[in-house]
């Protein structure tokens, strides 16, 4: 089923893409979590404008590890954001290369697990994917007339739920709370 969303997610991008309105590129991403550990990630991002002043944007993230060790038990929390939403954008006084950014949106959070006790066996851990929320504000700067800069505030609402351990009939851990700040910073390619 992930390998499935992930396809969609993958097919949504590059077709995005192929509307051509604004603008695509990489991004580097921190996310600070609630009850699990901060991670660094890496992805893209595609603002198609819908409106004057109105932009969608499509973002995909993949983090590595976002879950904390405890102990002799070392976690593994892999989590890859895809989220779409809606932003307001303008410009930030006189200088029009300056602009704001201020916004919110749906995710779907893919997510893989596994634990590993002492060093001696890994077990998959395996949450269930979920739906969240995020808010956004942020600004860009335009180098060019195609080339941007960008950097983003971002606040995502999201669980990861019925973390069981070996697998369906597994023993279920609970819950972990995802929620927190994050901040993207990458550049905008215009066309």
């Amino acid at each position: 089923m992930k390998t499935i969303f992930a396809c969609l997610g993958i097919l949504a991008f590059t077709s995005a893409t192929a509307l051509g309105a604004n603008g695509w590129g990489p991004l580097i991403s921190y996310w600070s979590t609630d009850e699990g550990d901060d991670g660094v990630g890496i992805g893209g991002k595609i603002t198609t404008e819908v409106a004057p002043n109105v932009q969608l944007e499509f973002r995909a993230t993949w983090f590595e590890d976002l879950a904390k060790d405890e102990h002799n038990v070392k976690a593994e929390l892999e989590v890859i954001p895809l989220e779409l939403g809606l932003a307001v954008v303008g410009p930030m006084g006189q200088d029009d290369r300056f602009q704001f950014l201020a916004g919110g949106g749906i995710g779907y959070y893919l997510m893989d697990g596994k634990v590993t006790v002492r060093g001696i066996r890994s077990i998959n851990a395996d949450p269930d994917n979920d739906f969240g929320f995020y808010a956004v504000g942020g600004f860009t700067f335009s180098l060019n007339e195609k080339t941007s800069l960008f950097a983003e505030l971002m606040y995502r609402m999201v669980s990861a739920e019925n973390i069981r351990v070996g697998g369906d009939d597994g023993l279920n851990v609970g819950d972990a709370d995802l929620d927190g700040l994050g901040v993207n910073a990458g550049i905008l390619l215009s066309w």
